[in-house]
């Protein structure tokens, strides 16, 4: 036998074994087609939810388990992409159970605010946020981020620019106060959390953050009656379009 036959099968096989490994590891590496819709209960996701798989109006309680399902979009290059939308329960206990089997597979997410009762909600909205942005897939992969400021359609709604700046106050205070102990900054826990400030002296902004983020207003409701009512949310579909791979 040639005895250059068996150096050729053994540099084929290597080549053969690099190029499995590295779509492995690419695949590993990629992106998912989630999108996850979280915020804190009455928030409006369950309703955003509807609108983008059933683009109707429909009366909505709070969530007890997570709602999914299939949403067809178009990205950039114009073709037809299936994405998979979850709607994540607003209770904490629930959110952090559920939230939790999705990281994996992400794509985006999004995080619906009450616009209305956000100067009420600013503390626990601003640890949500800490949980998703410090959770290490989440930077790792730098998902997009996208605040929907929803409500926006009512007279008392506060404005995104004014819930940007305070959320970023909010977690800088947060982080800055020794007293202060959350179960998601915890780093002596089995999860180990990325920190999004290097100091207590650091003022925390969004655009520091490896992540797109982008804050839109919204309405899942929309002006008018119930049987009449145009929700606001194209801004969300444009969004959607503009993450999918």
């Amino acid at each position: 036998m040639d005895p250059i036959i068996p150096i050729v099968v053994a540099v084929v096989a290597v080549v053969i074994t690099s190029i499995v490994l590295l779509w492995v590891c690419l695949r590993r590496g990629s992106k998912g087609r989630t999108i996850c819709l979280v915020g804190l209960s009455n928030s409006g996701k369950t309703l955003l939810y509807m609108r983008l798989i059933h683009n109707n109006f429909v009366r909505t309680q709070t969530s007890m388990k997570e709602n999914k399902a299939t949403l067809k979009t178009t990205n950039k290059s114009g073709s037809e992409v299936v994405l998979e939308v979850v709607d994540i329960p607003g209770n904490e206990r629930l959110r952090n159970r559920t939230w939790r089997q999705y990281i994996d597979a992400l794509l985006g997410v999004i995080i619906v605010i009450d616009s209305v009762n956000f100067p009420q909600e600013t503390r626990d909205l601003a640890h949500l946020v800490i949980e998703v942005l410090s959770e290490p897939t989440v930077h790792t992969r730098r998902i997009p981020i996208l605040f929907a400021c929803n409500k926006q359609d009512l007279a008392l709604a506060i404005s995104c620019d004014d819930i940007h700046t305070t959320l970023e106050n909010e977690i800088t205070q947060i982080f800055s106060n020794p007293s202060v102990q959350l179960d998601s900054l915890d780093q002596t826990k089995e999860l180990k959390r990325v920190k999004l400030v290097s100091s207590p002296d650091e003022k925390f902004f969004f655009s520091s953050l490896a992540n797109p983020v982008e804050y839109i207003s919204c309405s899942a409701r929309g002006k008018g009656d119930e049987n009449n009512c145009t929700p606001e949310i194209n801004k969300i579909s444009k969004w959607l379009n503009a993450v999918s791979l």
